[in-house]
């Protein structure tokens, strides 16, 4: 009877691994929208118009955010910090955290999970700050996940930062 445990377990780590492997070869890129096509979301839905220049670094901040996701590349997001921001990940308590707290936070959350696909897909704003929200895949303990993210900004200083992450 234990062989046969043993056995069944040996299965199912070997076909694990064959699956893991063919969904990584087959692993779908979501295209990252050009910067023209973030801004003309923005100037379509957003409620407060910003400048062509406010316009052109939201645009920017949320290809790379989007990238960051899609690359799991947290120190790529890490740079566009708030000093505190807050923090919603699925499975966990949301937070205000230090832009330090935040950065291994997130390393971990995405440390343990490997993204298939993500793309933001609505861009707006809530009075004076922009936000998007996307939807992608990721593999989580042998399983696929879906995800939704929600990103949104402040304006520090004279540039815009990364104030809330949740992640669904």
């Amino acid at each position: 009877m234990a062989i046969r445990i043993q056995i069944a377990v040996i299965l199912c780590i070997i076909v694990s691994g064959v699956l893991f492997a063919q969904e990584n070869i087959h692993k779908e890129r979501l295209a990252i929208p050009s910067t023209s096509q973030f801004r003309t979301s923005l100037n379509d839905s957003a409620v407060h118009q910003w400048s062509r220049a406010d316009s052109s670094a939201i645009s920017s901040l949320f290809g790379t955010i989007q990238k960051g996701i899609m690359d799991e590349d947290v120190d790529l997001l890490s740079s566009s910090f708030a000093p505190q921001l807050c923090i919603n990940l699925r499975g966990t308590d949301g937070c205000y955290y230090s832009a330090n707290q935040a950065l291994y936070i997130i390393k971990n959350f995405f440390g343990a999970r490997h993204v298939f696909n993500f793309r933001l897909s609505t861009i707006g704003a809530a009075q004076e700050s922009p936000y998007a929200t996307g939807s992608g895949t990721f593999l989580h303990k042998g399983r696929r996940e879906f995800l939704q993210i929600y990103v949104g900004l402040t304006r520090t200083d004279s540039r815009w930062v990364i104030s809330q992450l949740s992640v669904y």
